[in-house]
């Protein structure tokens, strides 16, 4: 066990904490540590493979009962299909920096205005809205990989309490990583993986959770929302400065 492999570790289990607590990060946090502890592909796959389990025990831990919103869920998840085949229009008409500043200003401009106004404020129908949320998420995460924001905002502005919010962006998260380890598939045989490594982050991903839990139950609704809209304008801001090619 090398020194990196105990920080990407512990950044693991901080990962999962806040993925936890307020319902999306872990990509974000764990990301740029696994990339440096290890090759790009067996990184991806670790992401992956902690990114699906940390959704379905948040979803299925203990004596917690799922608060899914399905009438949100199931028609952006429905529309996310066809747009992420937009998402690959998008990237063979432009750079992955044009891609990257362009979504980064975007969130940031988002999560700034979210900020401003943590109370929910859609209501009513509006499916067509929900429908347009899903399309652009499945564009976003074909084209940038950066799919959580859009998705965070829309449920946060909707009259939902923050377990309903972070179940919702579990149920959605799961499905598009279910997605993307069938592709991994065929290269799993090929990888050769750090086994020191994604055990030490498996412990660390299960220890975030509980603390994650706990903080989840024990913190306000107003402070969980500001929670996520700050992992919003941070996803924002790091997506933005590599557009720059400052990162």
């Amino acid at each position: 066990m090398t020194a990196l492999d105990a920080v990407a570790a512990l950044v693991a289990g901080l990962a999962a904490c806040v993925q936890t607590a307020v319902g999306m990060g872990f990509a974000l946090v764990l990301s740029p540590v696994l990339l440096l502890a290890t090759r790009p592909q067996p990184a991806i796959l670790i992401l992956t493979v902690l990114g699906l389990m940390v959704n379905v025990i948040t979803l299925l831990r203990g004596h917690h009962r799922m608060r899914v919103a399905w009438e949100e869920v199931v028609p952006i998840l429905l529309a996310a299909v066809p747009g992420s085949v937009g998402g690959l229009l998008v990237l063979r008409a432009l750079s992955k920096p044009t891609i990257e500043t362009a979504v980064g200003a975007m969130v940031v401009v988002l999560a700034l205005t979210r900020l401003r106004h943590l109370e929910p404020t859609v209501s009513g129908p509006v499916r067509p809205a929900r429908l347009a949320v899903g399309a652009l998420a499945g564009v976003l995460s074909t084209a940038s990989g950066i799919n959580g924001p859009p998705l965070a905002i829309w449920l946060s502005q909707r009259h939902l309490s923050a377990t309903a919010i972070r179940d919702s962006l579990a149920v959605i998260f799961l499905g598009t990583g279910t997605i993307t380890a069938l592709t991994l598939l065929p290269d799993i045989g090929r990888t050769h993986l750090p086994w020191t490594l994604a055990g030490l982050a498996l412990l660390a991903v299960l220890a975030g959770q509980l603390a994650g839990h706990h903080i989840h139950l024990r913190a306000s609704t107003e402070q969980l929302r500001r929670a996520l809209s700050l992992i919003i304008l941070l996803t924002g801001i790091i997506a933005l400065l590599s557009g720059l090619g400052v990162l």
